[in-house]
């Protein structure tokens, strides 16, 4: 399962790792992950608030594919779906 959530950054974090987050027009970051279906997380990945869902699922999934090749099958929300790419 993938999912994605903004959270607001401190503000001592450099600027270039934040970004605006267009929902909740906060200065923010994103933290993209994937767990396993009961619940351990297996990818993280924490972009500027900026980056759109569909992106960093794009690089949770290429993260798993990597790390957890026995992984068949994901789910993910509309908003994160990404085609896959060209064999």
């Amino acid at each position: 399962m993938t999912d994605a959530q903004s959270v607001k950054a401190s503000p001592n974090a450099p600027a270039d790792s934040q970004g605006l987050d267009g929902d909740k027009k906060t200065k923010s970051r994103k933290r993209h992950i994937a767990t396993n279906t009961p619940g351990p997380l297996l990818v993280l990945i924490v972009t500027a608030a900026g980056v759109q869902d569909s992106a960093g699922g794009r690089q949770v999934l290429d993260t798993l594919a990597n790390r957890w090749p026995t992984v068949t099958k994901a789910w993910v929300k509309t908003a994160e779906r990404v085609e896959p790419k060209a064999s």
